[in-house]
């Protein structure tokens, strides 16, 4: 009986500190321009293609974001703690420590998969797919993004 009265309490004390935070609103809308690649005559599409075509390859992308501990500030002048590009990263704060996680640009991961299709021949992307990871690294977690397609040759006139 003790054992268990003890063990309720202990329960009840660690789910006490869970450590949760309020947080603000957030709205997070992705998004794809894809005309840069089609004015090349490249197609990209999450759907299949319909025509005749060639096998080039399949790709599949894994883009993990930079984690970097913030600097600690220095109190000499002369040497101040550099600056971190408010652009690149955005900072959070886990276990009493600032962290700055890099912004992963789409856009980039686009035009390497295209470089990529192309430099194998390929002239489309499809079943392009674009999925969004949880990470976890200690008390710290953060989008991973997971893209892939199947590059094709189209045929013409057959």
């Amino acid at each position: 009986m003790r054992y268990s009265v003890l063990l309720l309490l202990s329960a009840l004390l660690l789910s006490s500190c869970s450590g949760i935070k309020e947080t603000p609103r957030a709205v997070l809308i992705t998004g794809y321009d894809f005309t840069e690649f089609n004015k090349q005559g490249f197609l990209i599409t999450p759907e299949g293609y319909s025509g005749p075509y060639e096998s080039v390859g399949i790709f599949n992308a894994r883009i993990t974001p930079e984690v970097k501990k913030a600097p600690q500030v220095s109190g000499n002048m002369k040497n101040p703690a550099p600056l971190v590009d408010r652009q690149r990263y955005y900072s959070v704060f886990a276990d009493g420590t600032e962290w700055f996680i890099e912004n992963i640009d789409n856009e980039s991961t686009i035009r390497e998969l295209y470089k990529q299709a192309v430099a194998m021949g390929a002239d489309a992307i499809i079943r392009f797919k674009v999925d969004i990871e949880t990470q976890y690294n200690g008390s710290l977690s953060y989008p991973v993004y997971v893209v892939s397609g199947f590059a094709i040759k189209r045929k013409s006139g057959v």
